[in-house]
């Protein structure tokens, strides 16, 4: 990844699944081949924990002094850390991501990301707890629209760690994070985590000058009264939603939900044109303020989740937004960031 570059200074290691199996591999290396690493100023990210040179060497220092084996310095340009380190990608064969207690998430050309993530089954609050493949691929969509969403408002539905809205925070934008009352409060603390790095950026991007407005609403899929009570203070121009579709149980409230948001005309999300010219009449203005656009990025599992897709075909078309527009390791995979245009306006 361009925005993570392999160097002397940064390097970050996949071939281990766990602390402890890094340090098997280091005492079996310095056992059987009788070296020792000399690791100066490199950081080896091993399952989510850096692992500094000298706590490299304070395993290597017992392996000494219990007189296991004779020594002579490895550098990075051994074979065996050939093998060991790579350049970092998202998707990683040798651990499970979403079970990092915390996780750094990279935007190219702008600001460090860094959410904690809890245990599904222990946390209380479900699927909430963990960020899942989908809100990556739409946070880096977002990042490269955020200079269309100055002065807009965002609402995300299911906001869990929130992290795919938090590029509209730093374009400028109000961002309405929404899900389940006892969930916001692990959506809270991982969105002020952020704001002082996006607070930085957004002073120093001349495209955003000012950080937009976090808020914070309960939101319970088809309850008319959370609904009314978002709309009746916001006039949210954008909505989305990730990985939102895979528990049959909330088939018919997220849709009944989504009609309703989908109930006005919505310019796509990424169009740098204004809506109207000169001579466009007021009514035409009024509704251009309050148009939605409606992005859902999307994992297909199972094919009951056909049932979902058949109620919002209802009521809106469809569309698929281009894969050459979301991140280079998604492009070719089954992620897909779906856009919901009203059947009234197609």
């Amino acid at each position: 990844s361009p925005a993570f570059p392999p160097t002397a200074h940064n390097v970050r290691c996949q071939c281990f699944p766990s602390p402890l199996s890094a340090f098997c591999f280091l005492f079996c290396f310095c056992t059987h081949a009788h070296t020792t690493p000399s690791l100066l100023s490199v950081f080896a990210h091993i399952q989510g924990h850096y692992f500094t040179t000298s706590l490299l060497h304070c395993f290597t220092s017992t392996l000494h002094n219990c007189a296991v084996s004779p020594f002579r310095p490895l550098t990075l340009s051994s074979p065996v850390f050939d093998m060991a380190l790579v350049p970092w990608k998202y998707q990683n064969a040798y651990c499970d991501i979403t079970k990092l207690p915390q996780r750094d998430f990279y935007l190219d050309g702008g600001p460090v990301l860094t959410l904690v993530q809890k245990s599904v089954e222990e946390s209380g609050i479900g699927t909430a707890a963990r960020v899942w493949d989908c809100a990556f691929v739409l946070l880096h969509y977002i990042w490269q629209v955020r200079s269309t969403l100055k002065g807009k408002t965002l609402l995300e539905l299911g906001s869990g760690t929130g992290l795919a809205a938090l590029p509209a925070l730093a374009a400028g934008a109000t961002v309405i994070f929404s899900d389940l009352p006892h969930a916001l409060d692990f959506t809270r603390e991982n969105v002020e985590r952020n704001l002082p790095k996006l607070r930085q950026w957004a002073d120093e991007d001349p495209a955003s000058r000012s950080l937009g407005e976090a808020v914070f609403l309960p939101l319970t899929w088809g309850s008319d009264s959370d609904l009314d009570a978002i709309l009746g203070k916001y006039e949210v121009d954008i909505v989305i939603g990730a990985d939102v579709v895979f528990w049959p149980d909330t088939f018919k409230p997220l849709s009944s939900t989504l009609r309703r948001l989908c109930s006005l005309p919505s310019p796509p999300v990424g169009s740098r044109g204004e809506a109207g010219g000169s001579g466009e009449k007021d009514d035409d203005k009024k509704e251009a303020r309050k148009s939605r656009d409606v992005l859902i990025a999307y994992r297909p599992r199972l094919p009951r989740e056909g049932v979902f897709w058949r109620r919002v075909e209802a009521f809106a078309t469809v569309m698929q937004v281009d894969k050459s527009e979301l991140h280079s390791e998604f492009r070719d995979g089954e992620i897909e960031v779906r856009r919901l245009v009203p059947l009234a306006v197609e």
